[in-house]
């Protein structure tokens, strides 16, 4: 494959439409998050406006399970070295002595729960309604880690399926197709 540098726009993003499709529609991640980052990183280069590289991508595909968040739930910034987390502590820090918290990033499906509606983040205004799995979170994480039902207040969170778990049930887990589910991941979101 040719180099990120020597490569057009116009190849850039068919190369990302590529990814974006084999991801969010077929559910078959075949290049890793720091590979895509950078061709996205690439084409904003050349093109800091690019509707392609700018699209925020949501599974909501029916129009009746959305829910709308009342505050946004954005996405978190994307580093992969030292010196990256460096550069976002200190672009956010709000004194020079304020300390950070920092832990792995969990790769899951980023929900909320608002009194009984549980939705995933979707765009980050519009998410998709996923109460009907409230019960699954429930068996897989023990009753202790969502409230229950009649809950009054709002609760965001990423939800994660243990490769461990994901191993155990890969057998029963499965696609409407009927397909299995290729990592935990895919088959959490």
């Amino acid at each position: 494959m040719k180099s990120l540098e020597l490569m057009t726009k116009e190849e850039l993003e068919s190369l990302v439409l590529f990814y974006n499709k084999a991801y969010w529609e077929d559910q078959d991640p075949i290049i890793s998050d720091p590979d895509y980052d950078k061709l996205i990183n690439r084409l904003l280069e050349l093109d800091p406006d690019n509707e392609v590289a700018n699209k925020v991508h949501s599974t909501v595909v029916n129009s009746s399970d959305k829910i709308e968040h009342s505050n946004p739930m954005l996405s978190l910034d994307k580093v992969y070295t030292s010196e990256e987390v460096l550069k976002w502590c200190q672009k956010v820090a709000r004194m020079d002595n304020e300390c950070f918290l920092v832990q792995v990033k969990y790769d899951g499906c980023s929900a909320e729960l608002n009194n009984d509606l549980l939705s995933t983040r979707g765009d980050g205004h519009i998410g998709e309604n996923i109460s009907d799995k409230i019960p699954y979170v429930r068996i897989l994480t023990g009753p202790e880690f969502i409230p229950s039902i009649g809950f009054k207040g709002k609760v965001r969170g990423e939800l994660v399926l243990q490769k461990s778990v994901f191993e155990q049930y890969k057998d029963v887990l499965k696609r409407k197709s009927g397909e299995p589910y290729k990592n935990s991941r895919n088959a959490c979101a």
